[in-house]
């Protein structure tokens, strides 16, 4: 089923496969390289699920996820998280990810993750 996803990253290569993968799978994409304007992006693009790296530029993902869950409008989109933090640096701040995945992505995973969630 198609999906409208955001992925969320600095890293331009691996959003360009990530977006290329699911692209070729038939779900819609949008891409953002920091959260500056997550909200703008969220409201207009409407998405399914979001995909965002933990470690970005200027913010923790965990952080921005918690922001997300905890807001009105944006609570009920599934957040996956991707990380090469270990399992112990994860837990490290308390997270609302629906999934957390590590890296190097295992596409496989990543597209059993996102087809896991509903449209709500």
């Amino acid at each position: 089923m198609e999906k409208k996803i955001v992925i969320i990253g600095d890293d331009s290569l691996e959003r360009d496969t990530l977006t290329q993968v699911l692209i070729a799978l038939g779900h819609i994409v949008k891409t953002i390289n920091d959260v500056e304007n997550i909200y703008l992006t969220l409201h207009l693009f409407n998405p399914t699920v979001i995909v965002m790296d933990i470690d970005l530029y200027r913010s923790d993902g965990r952080t921005v996820c918690n922001e997300i869950k905890s807001s009105l409008l944006y609570w009920h989109i599934p957040v996956i998280l991707l990380t090469s933090l270990s399992h112990d640096e994860i837990g490290i701040i308390e997270c609302e990810a629906d999934a957390i995945l590590g890296k190097p992505i295992d596409t496989y995973n990543l597209l059993l993750a996102i087809e896991s969630f509903t449209v709500t």
